[in-house]
């Protein structure tokens, strides 16, 4: 019995690691803005995952044994089983929320010091007028022209 408490128990490890690899296709993205069900691979190496576990439990066990443990398992291990799911969807949404934090922190950081530093090494001369965008030097350098196009 100790044998087959083990079996059931990396079973529902497998779902678990299945769920949290769910969780963290993107870093920090909500499953509710992506679908991980969309990437093939991922779907392919999670049935992969899961049958192969499930063939090692079978051969472990034996078929007869393997069927009489998943029938005659108590009630409360299944309910124990979806909760430690759910809970660690909970878990797994409370990092992601963090991580972000974290990354557009470091993101705005990084961009301040790339200005920063663009600004000390500058070549433009004290005091010139610099384009706020590329449309900006374009449409001056287009009113300083003439109609045919030379200098005026």
């Amino acid at each position: 019995t100790l044998l087959a408490a083990r079996t059931m128990l990396e079973l529902w490890l497998t779902l678990l690691a299945i769920g949290h690899s769910a969780s963290f296709a993107h870093r920090t993205l909500s499953t509710s803005k992506f679908r991980p069900s969309d990437n093939g691979v991922w779907v392919g190496a999670c049935v992969l995952v899961f049958c192969v576990n499930c063939a090692i439990a079978i051969v472990r066990l034996g078929m007869q044994q393997m069927l009489l443990v998943v029938s005659c398992a108590p009630w409360y291990t299944y309910l124990l089983g979806l909760a430690m799911l759910v809970l660690a969807r909970f878990a797994d949404m409370l990092v992601k929320q963090h991580d972000r934090k974290l990354f557009e922190r470091t993101n705005r950081l990084m961009y301040l010091e790339f200005t920063t530093k663009l600004g000390m090494h500058s070549p433009i001369m004290p005091g010139h007028r610099t384009p706020r965008s590329f449309l900006d030097e374009s449409q001056t350098s287009f009113t300083q022209r003439g109609s045919c196009g030379n200098p005026c």
